[in-house]
Parts: structure tokens; C-alpha cells; sequence
């Protein structure tokens, strides 16, 4: 309910873009400002920051430590992490933090460029519960042993997985050592991975082959065609990505 906004003295709720458009619409033609539901005249009121936000501001302006943060509850770290934009803040401690008895079943973190499989070693031990979705978008320094921490806690249960455009030294070997247990898995995006090997992809296709729909290789350029066989296998496959695959000969 964040995107709601009530008018004022009327009480009826807009979401916060359509406030915004009255607003510019009546200054635009220096008319008042009327309710769309009652025609009241209204006036917008900004509502105080949340706790959300203040502690937010607090932790981009680096003024929230480590040890604040876990005093936070496990909820309000939860939200705050879906609210930050510049991830080049998502490292270290302040990371492990906030991902601390993280209470979802999604996790996303993209451009994380600070990121370090360390990081990742440390935090996904502490969460309260495996988790469904994962994706890492653009995380050049996510490898093998990165990628092993988030499966360690999560291979039975997620679904969803995405490990696009990471460090060229991922090979995959992590999804090899895992592949037996993810039984759950039906969106494997790893576009980007310059560093997946034939062997890999060999491997791990006849473990996920009963639930796995969508697979997205663009990229991966060292596979080659019997990589590309081995996927026959997949016989629940709808939609399969493959660009930019050098090996491949379509002769």
C-alpha cells in the first residue's frame, strides 16, 4: 500500500503517479486541483518518511554499521535490500547483514560489482529459509565457489535460477556437484557465461531434464555441438535461448 496516497480533506486513494499527474495537469493550466471520484478540491500532503526509509538513507550515506544493522529486524532488512538501487553497496559485512535470517524466498542482486564469492560464503548459511528464486544479474566477480554457497542452502527448492554475465572463470562445476538435488528447477538463464563448459552443460541436463522449461545460453561460447545434443534430453524444454555460441557448427 507505499504507492497509495490519500487526498486531503476528501480521504479517497490514488496512487502516487496519478497524484502527480493532477497535480502538473492543474499547474499546467493554473486550475485547482480536483478529486477525480468526487470533484473535491484537494491538497497534497507529504506523509513523514517510514522507517524503511530513514534507515535506507542511513545506510547509503554509510552512516549504518554492520553491527546496526543486525539490530534491525529481520523484515525491515528484508525490505530495505528490495529498495536499494545502487548495488555497489551490496558487499562485505554491511551484505551478510541484511541477508541475515532474510525471511523471502526470492533474492535478487544485480550489478553487484563489489560482490565477492566470499560475501556469499558468509551470508547464505544465515538465511531462515531456502530459496525459490535467485537471480544475479551482471555480478562479475560471482564464480564456482559463489554460485556453491547459494546452492549449498537451496539446490532442493529453487526454480528459478539466474546467473547471467558473471566472472569467466565460472565453469559450472558448481552445478555439476549440485544438479542430483535440484529437482525443483524449471528457468535456468546463464547467458553470458563464458566460461560454462561442455562438460557442465553434458552433465547437469539429464539431472534437470523433468521440470526444466526455459534455458537461456546465450554467450556461452564454449560449448559446442554436443553440449547442444546433450540438451535432448530436456524433453519438457519450451524455450531455449542459443546466440553467440562460437563452437557450434551448423554445417
Amino acid at each position: 500500500q507505499d504507492w497509495l496516497q490519500s487526498l486531503v480533506p476528501c480521504g479517497h486513494r490514488l496512487c502516487v503517479g496519478c497524484v502527480g499527474r493532477i497535480v502538473n495537469f492543474s499547474a499546467a493550466r493554473n486550475s485547482k486541483r480536483r478529486c477525480p471520484f468526487c470533484r473535491q478540491d484537494f491538497v497534497v500532503r507529504r506523509r513523514p518518511p517510514g522507517l524503511v526509509e530513514l534507515c535506507l538513507n542511513k545506510f547509503l550515506q554509510g552512516s549504518l554499521p554492520a553491527d546496526e544493522l543486525r539490530r534491525l529486524p529481520a523484515v525491515l532488512r528484508a525490505r530495505m535490500l528490495t529498495r536499494i538501487t545502487n548495488c555497489r553497496m551490496l558487499y562485505g559485512e554491511r551484505l551478510v547483514e541484511l541477508l541475515r535470517d532474510f525471511p523471502g524466498d526470492s533474492l535478487r542482486l544485480s550489478y553487484t560489482v563489489n560482490l565477492k564469492p566470499k560475501d556469499l560464503e558468509i551470508a547464505m548459511p544465515l538465511l531462515a529459509a531456502p530459496l525459490r528464486f535467485v537471480m544475479l544479474e551482471n555480478v562479475p566477480m560471482l564464480d564456482d565457489t559463489g554460485l556453491r554457497a547459494i546452492l549449498a542452502s537451496s539446490a532442493g527448492n529453487v526454480e528459478h535460477l539466474e546467473a547471467s554475465t558473471p566472472s569467466e572463470s565460472l565453469s559450472g562445476t558448481s552445478l555439476r556437484e549440485f544438479a542430483p538435488f535440484m529437482s525443483c528447477l524449471s528457468y535456468l538463464n546463464l547467458s553470458g557465461c563464458k566460461g560454462l563448459t561442455s562438460e557442465t552443460l553434458i552433465n547437469v541436463a539429464p539431472h534437470v531434464a523433468p521440470t526444466l522449461k526455459v534455458l537461456n545460453l546465450t554467450q556461452c561460447r564454449r560449448l559446442d555441438n554436443q553440449a547442444v545434443l546433450s540438451l535432448a534430453s530436456c524433453w519438457r524444454l519450451q524455450r531455449l535461448t542459443l546466440r553467440g555460441l562460437w563452437q557450434i557448427d551448423t554445417g
